[in-house]
């Protein structure tokens, strides 16, 4: 099944494409939208009923046809044929879902690993958590593994070659060792893309063609889809502007660099500023909220303290804002997208902090395109690492790769 596509041609990855996005639709109707003959049409969505892949359902009127009146067989797609696998691969944590061909969340499973695990346990528990699913299941079959890591991979998106928070997986061969232990396809991309690659098929980037999407949390990082499709670096890496130099004489990052976007901006940078500071006894209300526990500082509470005027708060908004924003305006610049999507754990109930960001967005963004920029906030609640994996595999399985 995993060749369907492949043994086809672009008419019919076309019109299997079209019956999935705009079902029920009938065979004149792809024929009004594509112009391919009906003869053409009939015969391709023929071999695709024997296949499965879709089904005839009830009957519709053709109207505005030398058909009017007369009624014709509707075609739906048939999204519980086969399923699809997601990996989120987080510092500390693995989590796991499977997806129906539409893309809905048909089962969720996750593992927890200690920082100083060796690379031979997390490897085990990728291949635990998908084992248990591939025995257990029972509706579909399995197309594939998809993987999603914070990591800069090979060109070929089929090793690790740097992982950030998760450095006993540089230089994995991850691919080929999913391959070889669960006898599945596995394909690989990074978290910042396949958080795009989620909101394109499920969120909204649905229809828009220009997109960048950012992410906002212990790390930043960007994704980049231009005229419909991802943008991929040469070899391997891409979309890494948590690692933009913002501050040429600032703290030592990750990278190596000094004065990363993440070493002033992101989410474990802001929660060390607000401790740092209560620490010198400025004073915040923040302090009552969380009582002398750190554990309970969240960007939730953060925004909310800025918001009701909190100086403190407002200081460390403005800046990780500004900073974030004039990085975002840089992209923009660049590629001319028609949105910018805001995602991650530092835009989730923080009002304040977004509004800030937005502010600055289009404060740095030139006159032509900010007129015509939509700022959106992502729409996927949770899940969208291990979410855009599985798309990964679906997207592949519909030919758009």
């Amino acid at each position: 099944m995993m060749n369907f596509l492949k043994k086809r041609d672009v008419t019919e990855k076309i019109i299997l494409n079209l019956i999935r996005t705009h079902q029920p639709v009938t065979r004149n109707r792809l024929h009004q939208m594509t112009g391919i003959r009906i003869a053409t049409i009939s015969e391709t969505t023929r071999d695709m009923v024997k296949d499965r892949i879709i089904f005839e359902g009830g009957e519709a009127d053709i109207s505005g046809s030398p058909a009017a009146g007369a009624k014709k067989k509707e075609l739906f797609f048939n999204k519980d044929l086969c399923q699809a696998a997601g990996i989120d691969i987080q510092p500390g944590r693995i989590v796991f879902i499977a997806t129906n061909l539409a893309g809905e969340i048909v089962a969720e499973d996750s593992r927890t690993f200690a920082p100083d695990c060796s690379k031979g346990d997390i490897i085990e528990k990728l291949l635990d958590v998908t084992g248990k699913y591939q025995n257990g299941h029972t509706t579909g079959k399995l197309l594939g593994v998809g993987i999603s890591c914070p990591a800069s991979l090979n060109k070929d998106r089929s090793e690790i070659v740097l992982s950030s928070g998760i450095r006993q997986l540089d230089n994995t061969p991850l691919k080929q060792i999913m391959e070889e232990k669960t006898k599945l396809p596995v394909m690989m991309d990074s978290s910042n893309n396949l958080y795009l690659l989620a909101e394109k098929w499920l969120g909204c980037a649905k229809k828009i063609d220009d997109v960048l999407c950012v992410q906002l949390d212990n790390g930043i990082g960007s994704g980049i889809i231009s005229g419909g499709r991802l943008v991929r670096g040469h070899v391997g890496i891409e979309g890494e502007l948590g690692h933009v130099v913002v501050e040429p004489l600032g703290n030592i990052c990750a990278c190596g660099n000094r004065g990363c976007l993440e070493t002033v901006a992101s989410l474990k940078e802001i929660k060390a500023q607000v401790v740092r500071m209560l620490d010198q006894g400025v004073y915040s209300s923040i302090a009552e909220a969380i009582r002398g526990d750190s554990s309970a500082l969240t960007m939730e509470v953060i925004s909310a303290a800025a918001e009701m005027g909190d100086k403190l708060a407002n200081t460390v908004i403005g800046n990780a804002a500004g900073y974030i924003g004039r990085s975002v305006a840089v992209v923009v610049n660049v590629i001319g997208p028609q949105t910018v999507i805001l995602g991650g754990e530092m835009t989730k109930n923080s009002k304040y902090f977004l509004e800030s960001v937005e502010k600055s967005i289009r404060a740095n963004v030139i006159l032509g395109i900010e007129q015509n920029l939509e700022i959106k906030i992502s729409s996927i609640p949770s899940h969208n690492g291990a979410l855009g994996a599985a798309v990964l595999i679906l997207d592949d399985f519909f030919g758009n790769q």
